[in-house]
């Protein structure tokens, strides 16, 4: 497509690009929308990019799936959007009600992989779980499980890719335990798909991950720096809690859906001209507009009133 149609279009989305080319695109077209991922800024591994990054998008709307790049926005004074999207319940399709039942793709050995998962698992007994050992593009071949480990776990194990996604979908579908795969995440889409199954997802506690799950409520946290055995014995009711909240958030999604429309068709000057930046501290925003918090709003509400109040 030659650069100089893109006058022509009412609104440009762009996703992940860099900030030097954006500057042409400004100069085509007034009103673009950026769509940032938070996997890719390294700010779990501490390589937060500087200011000078971010100012390269003055004058552009932001639109955030993540509430830490939401903040960050917001602090270097662009206007940002924040939405939380959820897949839609696969309500023909339940996670076993009994056992424990674990899934879990290793897409990244260096990050996470067998090694780390049976520290997390410590002594407990799986009564089945399966191994996808099919890592990302570039990473090493991942560590297997020892001969005992298989037996004790009642382990399967695949080591190729599926002709269909349905081929995998039908393997997670017996878990009832999801081991998120990666350390962090752009929206996660694979976790959201567990909390749709109504599986525990045991995750870094890392974006976006942890701004869906509350540890111990509708999930499982653990710090990646300082491994230790999870308990499991309230696995079952984690996932049907996570099921829960993904019900509430995909109905907030819908709900938001119109507003984000309206949000990338309008001209990015009048964005900033009607700003009112949030100020409230993020972890107030995060405890009350999570969907928890929502789904409880009758019993919270005095709760969350107090919150607002003091700040």
């Amino acid at each position: 497509m030659p650069l100089h149609t893109l006058v022509d279009y009412d609104a440009l989305i762009l996703f992940q690009i860099t900030g030097s080319f954006l500057g042409l695109l400004c100069d085509l077209n007034t009103n673009i929308t950026f769509v940032p991922m938070l996997d890719g800024y390294g700010i779990t591994t501490g390589h937060a990019l500087p200011r000078t990054y971010w100012r390269k998008f003055a004058g552009v709307k932001i639109l955030n799936f993540s509430r830490t790049l939401h903040y960050i926005a917001i602090e270097n004074s662009l206007v940002s959007q924040c939405y939380q999207y959820y897949q839609p319940p696969l309500f023909e399709s339940r996670a076993p009600q009994t056992g424990l039942h674990g899934f879990f793709w290793c897409r990244r050995p260096e990050d996470i992989s067998w090694k780390h998962i049976r520290i997390l698992i410590g002594e407990t007994t799986f009564d089945s779980f399966h191994l996808h050992l099919v890592p990302d593009p570039g990473q090493p071949e991942p560590e297997r499980p020892t001969k005992d480990e298989i037996m004790q776990h009642h382990m399967t194990i695949s080591t190729g890719w599926f002709e269909t996604k349905d081929e995998i979908l039908q393997l997670q579908k017996k878990a009832n335990v999801f081991f998120a795969p990666r350390l962090e995440e752009g929206i996660g889409q694979a976790m959201l798909e567990a909390f749709s199954l109504g599986q525990c997802i045991v995750s870094p506690d890392t974006g976006t991950m942890n701004e869906y799950i509350v540890h111990g409520v509708n999930g499982l946290l653990y710090n990646p720096a300082d491994l230790r055995a999870l308990s499991f014995e309230n696995a079952v009711n984690l996932g049907q809690w996570g099921r829960e909240s993904a019900i509430t958030g995909r109905s907030h999604w819908q709900e938001l859906e119109q507003k984000l429309v309206e949000y990338i068709l309008t001209p990015s000057r009048l964005c900033y001209e009607q700003a009112l930046l949030p100020t409230r501290p993020p972890w107030i925003e995060r405890v009350c507009s999570h969907p928890i918090t929502q789904n409880c709003k009758s019993k919270l509400r005095p709760f969350v009133r107090r919150l607002k109040q003091l700040t």
